[in-house]
């Protein structure tokens, strides 16, 4: 596209011009924003820019919840799709599209899958969700349709049916949670059949993240590599930000969409960050018209990459989430997040699910549990996890193995739809 292609004050000048369109747009629609902008610069003087865009108030998700009518900038009537979030960090948010953001996410997906490589008359398997109101789905759905390619929309779920639809359909690639590509891998195994003989050729991924911080393939990744011989890309999105960031050929972060969003990293304090250093993620929607949001935070933490992509687009790119900013964990002097932790679990195939649960002990300090689903004859396994851990994160947590089916329990207790591979019961500070 055009736009992917822009130099740096062409890029900037295109921007502005989207960023005062899209402020101007939600303080005359939006009840929430018109409450929280009047006392902010008008958007529509000539003089308004990036310094005056960047005086206004953060977005959180604690607004979505408080306020959730007041972001609707439409009727009612205009309504055309009700979707929520998974919930798994909290409340479950709904948000309401239009017809036209239905039309703006397959935009999204499109030039995503483009990104990513995927051309017409491809077949691609879809082994994420298309009902419960959940919204990627249909986003992913609705791109490849708009490319001109195939989708086969399997859903998640019942592992055995997805391996005899890779054998008979032979698809080009496949969208899903990384994780399950694990767990394909074993029932294929299972079943006499080498994964990599099922034809795929490419992985985009979602929910998870498959890279390190330097764009190396974490152990998830490197595992999904190895069983399945197959290009990796990571796709980054969120509900609430109706819009994806998926990455190239070359695996160096998810291409920006100019036209489509404004995407900024910000320290504690809110301060905007450099390339290359890590701070909340925080989004300003352009072009959605039910439930707009300026300077939202995901409360994702990653950072930008600008070097060149070897690809030719020239726009920013959104590096690995690096974790949640809520659950950053304390533990005796060191920070991490539990991703650091998931990814010494991953390198174990013994490991077949597992649960990383935070809470507060009695001296108020933040502690860190492990509940491991292992493998039969699994002998060893903590002293092994403890020791990869303690090298590479300097932590040591409380690990609890039980067998498979109770982590899978514990993971999608409560009716969850996605796996809660993270739980936080800390208490909060009195």
């Amino acid at each position: 596209m055009p736009e992917e292609a822009l130099s740096g004050p062409e890029l900037e000048s295109l921007q502005s011009t989207l960023l005062r369109e899209a402020v101007a747009f939600a303080r005359r629609r939006s009840p929430f924003y018109m409450a929280h902008f009047p006392r902010f610069d008008d958007p529509d003087s000539p003089s308004w820019g990036l310094p005056e865009f960047r005086t206004l108030p953060t977005t959180g998700k604690d607004d979505l919840v408080r306020f959730n009518p007041d972001f609707l900038a439409v009727d009612r009537s205009h309504v055309a799709d009700i979707v929520a979030t998974s919930g798994t960090t909290g409340r479950p948010i709904q948000f309401f599209l239009t017809a036209r953001d239905i039309e703006r996410l397959a935009e999204n997906e499109r030039q995503s899958f483009l990104c990513a490589g995927v051309r017409p008359g491809e077949t691609y398997h879809l082994a994420v969700s298309l009902d419960n109101m959940f919204v990627a789905g249909l986003a992913y759905f609705s791109g490849l349709v708009r490319i001109g390619a195939a989708a086969v929309r399997q859903g998640p779920g019942n592992p055995l049916r997805h391996v005899q639809l890779l054998r008979e359909i032979r698809p080009a690639g496949i969208v899903c949670v990384p994780s399950f590509m694990l767990e394909l891998a074993r029932v294929a195994e299972r079943e006499g059949i080498d994964p990599a003989s099922l034809g795929l050729k490419r992985g985009i991924f979602v929910g998870e993240t498959i890279r390190n911080g330097d764009f190396s393939p974490n152990a998830l990744g490197r595992r999904i590599a190895a069983d399945w011989g197959i290009r990796l890309h990571s796709s980054y999105g969120a509900t609430e930000i109706c819009t994806s960031l998926t990455e190239c050929g070359h695996g160096r972060g998810g291409h920006l969409h100019p036209t489509l969003m404004y995407a900024e990293i910000l320290d504690e304090r809110g301060r905007p960050l450099p390339p290359g250093e890590a701070g909340e993620l925080v989004v300003t929607t352009f072009g959605v018209e039910a439930m707009p949001l300026v300077r939202y935070r995901t409360g994702d933490v990653s950072f930008f990459e600008t070097d060149p992509c070897p690809c030719g687009r020239t726009t920013p790119r959104l590096g690995p989430i690096l974790g949640r900013q809520t659950q950053m964990i304390k533990l005796k002097g060191a920070q991490i997040y539990p991703g650091q932790v998931e990814d010494c679990i991953r390198e174990m195939p013994e490991v077949l699910n597992y649960q990383i649960e935070a809470y507060t002990g009695d001296d108020y300090a933040d502690r860190l549990r492990v509940f491991v689903g292992a493998a039969p004859g699994s002998d060893g396994i903590v002293d092994l996890l403890r020791e990869k851990v303690r090298a590479r994160a300097r932590v040591t947590p409380e690990f609890v193995v039980l067998s498979p089916d109770a982590v899978q329990e514990r993971l999608f207790a409560g009716g969850s739809r996605k796996a809660r591979r993270f739980v936080d019961h800390r208490r909060a500070p009195a």
